[in-house]
């Protein structure tokens, strides 16, 4: 059986609008969508460290999460700054039935071969309906 790992993803929110912002990565820059976020796995930093023990997995995981909110505060931080609105940082799991927003997994893994489509999928929030 194919082991998933964890991934997580990185929103803005504005509690005056109510709309979620996420950070796409081009090739060469980070650019900002209502629809795309940036994914961040687990994947990324555990591939290299087959002969670690548990105890070095663990806290390599934990200083991933640390990295991933300090990145989610300095994203909400620049668009209070850029927009002139308050932005509240969310850094959530995917597929966690408390993130705000859901993934379509199935149109995810489809578009494998699409590189812009793999680093950043596109998410709704959840309530919503397109």
């Amino acid at each position: 059986m194919k082991k998933r790992y964890k991934a997580y993803g990185i929103l803005a929110y504005c509690p005056e609008t109510g709309e979620y912002v996420g950070e796409t990565e081009r090739s060469f820059s980070m650019d900002l969508s209502n629809e795309r976020t940036r994914i961040y796995s687990e994947w990324e930093i555990l591939f290299f460290m087959n002969d670690c023990s548990e105890e070095e997995k663990r806290l390599k995981k934990e200083q991933f999460l640390r990295k991933l909110n300090k990145s989610a505060e300095r994203f909400a931080k620049y668009l209070s700054k850029k927009l002139k609105r308050k932005f509240i940082p969310i850094l959530f799991r995917a597929g966690s039935k408390n993130a705000p927003v859901s993934i379509n997994w199935d149109r995810y893994y489809k578009m494998s071969s699409d590189k812009f489509e793999r680093r950043n999928p596109m998410f709704q929030i959840k309530g919503e309906s397109n």
